[in-house]
């Protein structure tokens, strides 16, 4: 192997070790730095497997602007010196060209002329390839949508039976694209029948059933079937994992679905809740399809209760008309560029409808959504600690036998029935005096509207079960485990400053001399502490309780905490610029990871130390770490 061999063959192994980290700063920031070095350098015939990684990179870290450039050069290296590419580098590139395609159409900065151009080249390099036809079709009928063309139907029904091959596309993005459409359209049946052949065929991908669901619940509640309609909507939402969060329209489904069906409240809730969704997204295309949907929903609500308050972080508003007026201007700005740019009313029409949404013809039973008797509006009535004592109406078990039939209600209905079942157990229990099973049974709920998407009901719940069980005497180590659970989710809704200060007396509580303290407890309570603190900034307490936490899950000997908090205390000492100790930490975390075989929370670690060796001025060992992911 000649020497140029060897060197190739290293940056190749530094690639793909770019590739293996999470997607983030670290692997698009490692992935421009090496693109530089080969553009400055070479040696070239890496450059279209580097370009590949770094588009990449770029696009799924909501940095798709900065992609275009990249991507350019990669087509232009391909025009230029076709010889570089292998096999799996135009695989690459022309997969690729899916997601950029889309991505030009997103922004109005880039010009009717410019989108117009890279729409034909994309059909004319597929053709040239011998590629499937259908990836251009798509985009071609996306186009022709949003400059309302003559032929945008005839667009569509062409890419519909356009054949697929399911390595060359996403059969179920297909689906749900095709979905989409119908459903923008008013054909709500046909979208309907579309989606459960979908569901039936077991079509999924990252983002999907979850959208295709949200869809669903759309289809069945415009066509008068409410009961089917609420259990799509649970589905998609119980699907909503945190990694998928961001999907703004499937968000903004849930929204209309909510108000639309009668729940205008909860869907207020929601909006309040996602309030940085108002402000952000990757594509301004996504965004303004969004403020759409929270239009739609806003306007609904603010017909029959404009006063309604709302308490925000950032948008100027205090009640619902008011964040109805706020949303409106800026949908109404955003519609104007892209309408301008794609030559059409599109938007401007949009956004009549959007102020025009009426109630479906059925509402949704808040029972089957899980949403019980405890809305927006029965929180207004009964604040955060509080629970109302009257029996519930028309149950005449008792409070245990109310919570043994939720049990066995979670086991054979699910979440959404659940819910409404242990709040109802909790109201029982109460004027019984059970009240540490009345907090089980809270915290239960809250377990459930948290998996069911209603992050500020979960927030609540788990503060009235931590006011219940510490009143009904509950031992210290039942108390911490609620309070654990409940942690993340008073970050993510604003009241970390409460956990922080619940997590702190509960450790007082389980001091070492306690009878009813095991160490472990005490260790995972040290951890969920230090990580509401570092959550506030309260860098220099947050590194000393994960400092704690990792020796006592060392001498538990319990592996994956300790990498865990481990990993904690090299996040903290890097935002203390203490970079030295951040490295040792991060690289142990990272080792213990390794040993175990979690390969997911090891390659974040790893991202971290990418970060602190760059920090520190240290690139070359920066690049050792990729380097050793490669390999």
């Amino acid at each position: 192997m000649t020497e140029m061999d060897a060197g190739e063959l290293e940056i190749r192994q530094e690639l793909r070790g770019i590739d293996l980290l999470p997607r983030g700063l670290a692997q698009s920031t490692a992935a421009q730095d090496l693109v530089r070095r080969l553009e400055a350098e070479g040696p070239d015939s890496v450059l279209p497997m580097a370009y590949a990684i770094l588009v990449g990179s770029l696009v799924w870290n909501d940095e798709a602007e900065l992609a275009f450039l990249p991507f350019t050069r990669q087509l232009r290296l391909l025009d230029a010196r076709p010889e570089l590419f292998d096999e799996q580098d135009r695989r690459a590139l022309f997969w690729s060209f899916r997601w950029m395609v889309y991505r030009v159409q997103a922004f109005p900065t880039i010009t009717f002329e410019q989108v117009e151009e890279v729409v034909a080249d994309y059909r004319r390099r597929f053709a040239l390839e011998g590629l499937g036809m259908d990836a251009p079709m798509l985009d071609e009928f996306r186009w022709a949508r949003e400059r309302e063309a003559p032929d945008t139907e005839e667009r569509f029904w062409a890419w519909a039976h356009e054949p697929r091959e399911p390595e060359d596309t996403c059969l179920a993005c297909d689906a749900a694209g095709e979905a989409c459409y119908l459903v923008e359209t008013g054909r709500f049946e046909l979208a309907a029948a579309r989606i459960e052949k979908a569901l039936a065929q077991g079509l999924s991908c990252r983002t999907e059933p979850c959208g295709l669901l949200a869809m669903l619940a759309q289809c069945y509640l415009e066509l008068g079937r409410p009961e089917e309609a609420a259990r799509a909507f649970v589905r998609s939402a119980a699907l909503l994992t945190e990694d998928l969060v961001p999907l703004l329209d499937t968000q903004g489904r849930h929204l209309q679905v909510l108000a639309r069906g009668g729940l205008g409240a909860q869907a207020v809730a929601r909006i309040v809740a996602d309030e940085e969704y108002l402000f952000g997204g990757d594509l301004p295309l996504d965004l303004l399809m969004y403020h759409l949907d929270v239009l739609a929903a806003l306007s609904l609500v603010a017909r029959s209760e404009p006063h309604m308050p709302v308490s925000l972080r950032r948008a100027p508003a205090s009640t619902v008309s008011e964040l109805a007026a706020w949303v409106l201007a800026r949908t109404q700005e955003e519609g104007r560029a892209f309408d301008e740019r794609n030559r059409s009313g599109r938007y401007a029409r949009k956004i009549a409808e959007a102020l025009a949404a009426e109630a479906a013809p059925e509402a949704l039973d808040p029972e089957l959504l899980g949403a019980g008797q405890r809305g927006p509006a029965a929180r207004a009535e009964h604040p955060a600690g509080e629970l109302p004592t009257d029996p519930v109406p028309g149950v005449a078990l008792s409070g245990r036998a109310a919570f043994e039939e939720a049990e066995g209600v979670l086991r054979s209905a699910g979440p959404g029935a659940a819910r409404s079942r242990y709040l109802q157990a909790a109201q029982l229990l109460v004027p019984e005096g059970e009240l540490e099973l009345a907090g089980v049974s809270e915290a239960e709920a809250a377990r459930l509207a948290d998996l069911l998407g209603d992050r500020p009901e979960a927030e609540a719940g788990y503060r009235r079960a931590l006011g219940l069980l510490e009143a009904g005497g509950a031992a210290a180590s039942l108390r911490a485990l609620v309070a654990r659970t409940w942690a993340p989710i008073a970050v993510a809704e604003g009241t970390a400053e409460t956990a922080a200060e619940q997590l702190s007396s509960l450790l007082a509580e389980l001091a070492p001399a306690a009878q009813d303290a095991p160490a472990k407890d005490r260790a995972e309570t040290l951890d969920a502490l230090a990580r509401v603190l570092a959550s506030l900034e309260r860098h220099d307490e947050a590194l000393e309780r994960a400092l704690a936490a990792e020796e006592a899950f060392e001498a538990l000997g319990s592996s994956f905490d300790l990498a865990h908090s481990a990993w904690l205390a090299g996040r903290s000492l890097l935002a203390a610029d203490r970079l030295a100790e951040a490295v040792e930490h991060l690289e142990r975390a990272s080792e213990v990871f390794a040993r175990l075989g979690h390969r997911g929370p090891r390659l974040e670690a790893l991202a971290d130390l990418v970060e602190a060796h760059r920090r520190s001025g240290a690139p070359d060992r920066a690049f050792a770490v990729l380097r050793e992911l490669g390999a």
